[in-house]
Protein backbone atom coordinates (compact mmCIF):
# COMPACT_ATOMS: atom_id res chain seq x y z
CA UNK A 1 0.00 0.00 0.00
CA UNK A 2 1.10 3.33 -0.67
CA UNK A 3 0.21 6.45 1.40
CA UNK A 4 0.53 10.01 0.28
CA UNK A 5 1.28 12.72 2.75
CA UNK A 6 0.92 16.23 1.19
CA UNK A 7 0.03 19.58 1.01
CA UNK A 8 0.72 23.22 -0.98
CA UNK A 9 1.49 24.88 1.88
CA UNK A 10 4.81 24.62 4.03
CA UNK A 11 4.74 23.98 7.69
CA UNK A 12 1.36 22.22 7.79
CA UNK A 13 2.56 19.22 9.61
CA UNK A 14 3.12 17.03 6.77
CA UNK A 15 6.60 15.77 8.08
CA UNK A 16 5.20 15.18 11.87
CA UNK A 17 2.03 13.04 10.32
CA UNK A 18 4.17 10.78 8.17
CA UNK A 19 7.09 10.10 10.69
CA UNK A 20 4.23 9.17 13.02
CA UNK A 21 2.22 7.21 11.02
CA UNK A 22 5.33 5.42 9.68
CA UNK A 23 6.48 4.73 13.38
CA UNK A 24 3.43 3.36 14.44
CA UNK A 25 2.44 0.94 11.34
CA UNK A 26 5.95 -0.28 12.24
CA UNK A 27 5.40 -0.80 15.46
CA UNK A 28 1.99 -2.71 14.52
CA UNK A 29 4.12 -5.51 12.77
CA UNK A 30 4.29 -3.88 9.38
CA UNK A 31 6.87 -3.64 7.03
CA UNK A 32 7.43 0.01 6.14
CA UNK A 33 9.46 2.40 4.20
CA UNK A 34 9.34 6.25 4.66
CA UNK A 35 10.17 8.45 1.69
CA UNK A 36 10.72 12.37 2.01
CA UNK A 37 9.92 13.25 -0.95
CA UNK A 38 10.64 17.49 0.35
CA UNK A 39 13.98 17.39 -1.26
CA UNK A 40 14.16 21.46 -0.50
CA UNK A 41 13.95 20.45 2.82
CA UNK A 42 13.60 16.99 4.28
CA UNK A 43 13.24 16.70 7.48
CA UNK A 44 12.13 13.19 8.31
CA UNK A 45 15.59 12.24 8.72
CA UNK A 46 15.25 14.82 11.84
CA UNK A 47 12.66 12.82 13.61
CA UNK A 48 13.82 9.39 13.03
CA UNK A 49 16.92 7.64 14.09
CA UNK A 50 18.90 6.64 11.53
CA UNK A 51 21.82 5.72 9.75
CA UNK A 52 21.93 6.86 6.27
CA UNK A 53 24.41 5.94 3.48
CA UNK A 54 24.09 8.36 0.53
CA UNK A 55 24.27 7.95 -3.67
CA UNK A 56 24.48 10.85 -6.18
CA UNK A 57 21.71 11.60 -8.23
CA UNK A 58 22.34 13.01 -11.93
CA UNK A 59 21.45 14.25 -14.90
CA UNK A 60 22.62 14.65 -18.29
CA UNK A 61 23.92 17.99 -19.48
CA UNK A 62 24.70 18.99 -22.81
CA UNK A 63 29.03 19.90 -22.83
CA UNK A 64 29.80 22.93 -24.88
CA UNK A 65 32.41 21.74 -27.48
CA UNK A 66 35.84 23.41 -28.04
CA UNK A 67 36.23 26.24 -29.57
CA UNK A 68 36.05 25.88 -33.72
CA UNK A 69 34.76 22.50 -33.24
CA UNK A 70 30.95 22.99 -34.62
CA UNK A 71 30.70 24.35 -38.16
CA UNK A 72 30.26 27.87 -38.90
CA UNK A 73 26.69 29.08 -38.73
CA UNK A 74 25.33 25.95 -37.04
CA UNK A 75 22.52 26.46 -35.38
CA UNK A 76 21.27 22.69 -35.53
CA UNK A 77 21.52 21.98 -32.05
CA UNK A 78 19.66 25.14 -30.96
CA UNK A 79 16.60 24.70 -33.51
CA UNK A 80 16.44 20.97 -32.01
CA UNK A 81 15.58 22.25 -28.28
CA UNK A 82 12.59 22.24 -28.06
CA UNK A 83 13.16 23.77 -24.58
CA UNK A 84 15.20 26.85 -25.50
CA UNK A 85 17.69 25.60 -23.39
CA UNK A 86 20.72 26.50 -26.77
CA UNK A 87 21.45 29.51 -28.18
CA UNK A 88 24.35 29.91 -30.39
CA UNK A 89 26.51 33.19 -29.73
CA UNK A 90 29.94 33.47 -31.94
CA UNK A 91 29.87 30.15 -33.57
CA UNK A 92 29.88 28.28 -29.91
CA UNK A 93 26.37 26.54 -28.43
CA UNK A 94 25.72 27.90 -25.22
CA UNK A 95 23.89 25.78 -22.39
CA UNK A 96 21.53 27.67 -20.17
CA UNK A 97 21.11 24.19 -17.68
CA UNK A 98 18.22 25.36 -15.52
CA UNK A 99 15.99 25.25 -18.89
CA UNK A 100 17.36 22.00 -20.24
CA UNK A 101 15.15 18.81 -20.12
CA UNK A 102 17.88 16.32 -20.25
CA UNK A 103 16.60 14.55 -23.79
CA UNK A 104 19.69 14.25 -25.64
CA UNK A 105 17.99 15.87 -28.86
CA UNK A 106 20.38 18.50 -28.92
CA UNK A 107 23.21 15.95 -29.47
CA UNK A 108 21.79 13.51 -31.57
CA UNK A 109 21.01 16.74 -34.02
CA UNK A 110 24.49 18.06 -34.07
CA UNK A 111 25.65 17.05 -37.53
CA UNK A 112 29.56 17.39 -36.55
CA UNK A 113 28.79 15.36 -33.37
CA UNK A 114 31.00 17.43 -31.16
CA UNK A 115 27.99 18.10 -28.57
CA UNK A 116 27.74 15.42 -26.27
CA UNK A 117 25.76 15.04 -22.95
CA UNK A 118 27.87 14.66 -19.77
CA UNK A 119 26.58 13.74 -15.82
CA UNK A 120 26.11 16.60 -13.89
CA UNK A 121 25.07 15.92 -9.40
CA UNK A 122 21.65 17.64 -8.80
CA UNK A 123 21.50 15.74 -5.18
CA UNK A 124 21.38 12.88 -3.21
CA UNK A 125 19.44 9.70 -1.79
CA UNK A 126 20.17 8.78 1.38
CA UNK A 127 18.52 5.82 2.47
CA UNK A 128 19.17 3.49 5.82
CA UNK A 129 17.06 1.82 8.67
CA UNK A 130 16.15 2.69 12.36
CA UNK A 131 16.63 0.34 15.04
CA UNK A 132 13.40 -1.38 14.73
CA UNK A 133 13.68 -1.71 10.95
CA UNK A 134 11.81 0.99 9.65
CA UNK A 135 13.06 2.05 6.08
CA UNK A 136 14.01 5.87 5.55
CA UNK A 137 14.79 7.21 2.20
CA UNK A 138 15.54 10.72 2.13
CA UNK A 139 16.06 12.63 -1.17
CA UNK A 140 17.97 16.34 -0.77
CA UNK A 141 18.84 18.44 -3.88
CA UNK A 142 21.46 20.72 -3.95
CA UNK A 143 21.54 24.17 -2.67
CA UNK A 144 20.48 26.77 -5.70
CA UNK A 145 19.24 24.24 -8.68
CA UNK A 146 16.14 23.33 -10.00
CA UNK A 147 16.24 19.90 -10.72
CA UNK A 148 13.87 18.79 -7.58
CA UNK A 149 11.77 16.32 -10.50
CA UNK A 150 14.87 14.26 -10.89
CA UNK A 151 16.06 13.81 -6.97
CA UNK A 152 12.31 13.30 -6.37
CA UNK A 153 12.03 10.17 -9.13
CA UNK A 154 14.91 8.74 -7.81
CA UNK A 155 13.84 8.74 -3.75
CA UNK A 156 10.41 7.38 -5.32
CA UNK A 157 12.36 4.41 -7.05
CA UNK A 158 14.83 3.65 -3.93
CA UNK A 159 11.58 3.45 -1.90
CA UNK A 160 9.59 1.37 -3.92
CA UNK A 161 13.01 -0.89 -5.02
CA UNK A 162 12.60 -3.18 -1.71
CA UNK A 163 9.31 -5.18 -0.47
CA UNK A 164 7.21 -3.13 1.91
CA UNK A 165 3.89 -3.56 3.34
CA UNK A 166 3.66 0.63 3.58
CA UNK A 167 5.04 2.57 1.49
Amino acid sequence: MHVAVASGKGGTGKTLVATNLAVHLQRTGRRVTLVDCDVDAPNAALFLDAPLSATPVTVAVPVVPPEGACPDSCTACRDACPFGALRVLGGRPVVFADLCHHCGLCTTACPAGVLRMQPVEVGRVHAGRTGDGLRLVVGTLEVGLTEAPAVVRAARRLGVSEASDVV
